[in-house]
């Protein structure tokens, strides 16, 4: 029986090409998805095309070094011996049906190992992109490089920022100036860039814009102290920059979470680094999280062999009894703390239930599994009160979200 060649030509694609085609589309993610368009047609099919060999040399070896190390649990060639897969390229060659494709069974292992082909270099394209920015290789070597150059001028590095040192974290900042000689300033959140590499927008947070106020009359003079009182009274949304005998410049911030200012609109950026952690802070952070995880461990053992040892209460199973104590300490800390703001003072009991409402929630939460632990309920009822419980949970916070943002929209400007 022959078959057309766009048949054949659809297997090929799904076996040689379609592999690299999502290696590929993964690697380039993110703020790299304009790479995946990069160069002509033919180049890019001849990557997919490399690279589609790759994965499938590796999938072989990934695939029968599992049946090796799982002694055949998981059998991914099992129904295909390695003349079948030849015999039935052969016959793809010679413009005949293949064998594969004639029962269902068979059909339905194949879709099974493309899957699985498909799955691995999806995968392979993640680790490979991960791997190449955490040990920096797109900076080493111009091979890794992507095209969107931006990224590497927005991060702080030893070639533009003398001042880098091993383990440090530079934050960028940018001041722009428009076209209608506008001047802002702020954390530069990301540069969009189209497919040709070319600046779209910028786009920044803690976004403050740059004002001048003249002093030459008493209607300037008191437009002055006017700002200067709203820099006393609201420090969040004025600043003040510099002062001399004609002039007095502040800074106003601008409402929302991110800026955006078009390419079109910008006549000259300017940018700088700002240090906002080194390796002695990361090591720092690092033993705290440490001892915190330790200190909550010796709490949960002690709590466990207390409890054991002691007999102060008779768990009916090692479940019961390994929910308690995963549970106490954090119940404990959060009774603690709910607690605690009872004692700061002027408390206003109305305001109190709505700033600390979600620590109130959680902690109920907490408490749950001891229905399940001191014998009050089974364990089906247990699932189906948090599951009721999570709905109505899910339903506050987003009730508590949304009149978060009407009361700040609302919010009169100063």
């Amino acid at each position: 029986m022959n078959i057309n060649i766009a048949f054949n030509t659809i297997i090929y694609i799904m076996v040689f090409l379609f592999p690299g085609v999502l290696f590929r589309r993964v690697f380039f993610s993110g703020r790299f998805s304009q790479n995946f368009d990069s160069g002509n047609s033919l180049e890019r099919i001849l990557y997919s095309l490399l690279i589609s060999i790759i994965c499938l040399f590796l999938f072989t070896i990934f695939a029968l070094k599992i049946d090796e190390l799982l002694d055949g649990k998981i059998k991914v060639f099992s129904n295909f011996s390695e003349s079948d897969i030849f015999n039935n390229f052969d016959s793809l060659y010679q413009n005949k049906f293949p064998t594969i494709l004639k029962s269902t069974t068979s059909i339905l292992n194949l879709s099974k190992i493309l899957f699985s082909l498909y799955l691995f270099s999806g995968l392979l394209g993640f680790v490979c992109n991960w791997f190449i920015h955490i040990f920096g290789l797109e900076r080493r070597f111009t091979i890794f490089q992507f095209s969107h150059k931006w990224h590497y001028l927005t991060n702080s590095n030893k070639k533009i920022n003398h001042h880098h040192k091993l383990g440090d974290i530079y934050a960028p900042y940018i001041d722009i100036i428009t076209d209608d000689d506008s001047l802002f300033t702020g954390r530069l959140h990301e540069v969009v860039v189209g497919k040709d590499s070319n600046v779209e927008a910028y786009a920044l947070f803690e976004t403050r814009k740059y004002y001048r106020l003249q002093k030459q009359s008493e209607e300037d003079l008191r437009k002055v102290e006017a700002i200067k009182q709203l820099i006393i009274t609201s420090p969040i949304q004025y600043f003040s920059h510099s002062e001399k005998e004609d002039s007095f410049i502040y800074l106003k911030r601008i409402k929302g979470n991110l800026f955006t200012i078009t390419s079109n609109r910008v006549k000259n950026t300017s940018m700088s680094f700002v240090k906002v952690s080194g390796l002695y802070k990361k090591i720092e952070t690092a033993a705290l999280r440490v001892f915190n995880l330790i200190f909550i461990i010796l709490i949960v053992f002690s709590v466990s062999y207390i409890f054991w040892d002691y007999h102060l209460y008779d768990f009916s199973s090692y479940t019961k009894r390994f929910i308690f104590c995963l549970t106490l300490p954090f119940s404990f800390i959060s009774v603690v703390l709910f607690i605690s703001k009872f004692f700061e003072k002027h408390i206003n009991i109305i305001k109190f239930f709505r700033t600390t409402g979600l620590s109130f929630l959680i902690m109920i939460l907490l408490f749950i599994p001891y229905l399940y632990v001191f014998n009050c309920v089974s364990v089906g009822w247990i699932i189906i009160i948090i599951s009721a419980y999570l709905l109505i949970f899910a339903f506050l916070i987003d009730n508590f979200i949304q009149k978060k943002v009407v009361n700040d929209n609302n919010k009169p400007e100063d």
